[in-house]
């Protein structure tokens, strides 16, 4: 990566919970999809955590994993495969013979494959610097591609595919996640939003209406028999109060009777 392209103002993308589950949902999909492309003749069992760049993923699983990018001088996703998953992905089962499923690079017709199956997993992730996606294999640690990704803000996915738990993880850049989720703006446009007061007012609060409070010991409480009386701390002029049924009191009242129902009315003022 050039020095021009490290000192490029790289767009910030704050990805809350919200964002990130949203955001770990549409790559969830995104590798369903290219696994039953793929790899048709096994069960599409995934899973997806995001987490919050420039976070690093510290897997020990995938210390020595193998880097894959798609070929660009900013590529919009890079793939951290474990060597020991290498053949799960690809779709082989068993022992991929000599130069296939190690670290390093592989050759002839496995090698060829590993490129081939990330290729179409890059498709499916729409990667937007590449209408046709080619797959490259980086050199570097997977630290060092973490930290330099991650100091260009991208977000690290962490897939599993299958019983066997096989991570993958998927560096995504700030232009990737933006075109995968909707933006602030775009929320705004295709969601009515209503005032707190107008949203809220046809919802159903209990209410309670409270002549006064007073304060008695355990021992007294014990004894408490029928015709005792608890004196309150109110004086008979004092106003009720109406109060949010397991909240604060919200104004005063002062109580009174409707035909056969006991009622309150409103008084000015709260307390």
């Amino acid at each position: 990566m050039s020095h021009a392209e490290r000192a490029r103002a790289v767009p910030y993308l704050v990805l809350g919970e919200t964002r990130r589950h949203a955001l770990a949902e549409h790559v969830r999909a995104r590798v369903v999809a290219w696994h039953r492309r793929w790899i048709p003749e096994q069960p599409a069992n995934v899973r997806v955590e995001v987490l919050e760049a420039p976070e690093p993923v510290r897997d020990a699983r995938i210390h020595d994993a193998a880097c894959f990018r798609v070929s660009a001088a900013r590529p919009g996703v890079v793939m951290l495969v474990p060597a020991r998953c290498l053949p799960q992905v690809v779709g082989i089962l068993g022992d991929v013979g000599e130069g296939g499923g190690g670290a390093g690079q592989s050759h002839g017709l496995v090698g060829q494959l590993e490129l081939e199956a990330l290729c179409a997993l890059a498709r499916e992730l729409r990667t937007p610097d590449a209408l046709e996606p080619s797959v490259e294999r980086m050199t570097g640690t997977v630290e060092q591609i973490q930290r330099e990704y991650g100091a260009l803000r991208y977000a690290s996915a962490l897939v599993t595919l299958g019983e066997c738990k096989c991570p993958v993880v998927l560096l995504m850049s700030p232009e990737l996640m933006s075109a995968a989720i909707p933006s602030r703006a775009a929320a705004a446009i295709a969601e009515r939003f209503e005032r707190r007061s107008a949203a809220v007012a046809q919802e159903v609060v209990g209410v309670e209406a409270v002549l006064g409070d007073g304060e008695v010991s355990v021992s007294e409480l014990a004894r408490l028999v029928v015709g005792d009386v608890i004196v309150l701390e109110k004086k008979l002029g004092e106003p009720a109060s109406l109060a949010i049924r397991g909240g604060g009191r919200i104004v005063g009242a002062a109580p009174g009777r409707v035909d056969a129902m006991r009622a309150v009315q409103i008084r000015r003022g709260s307390t």
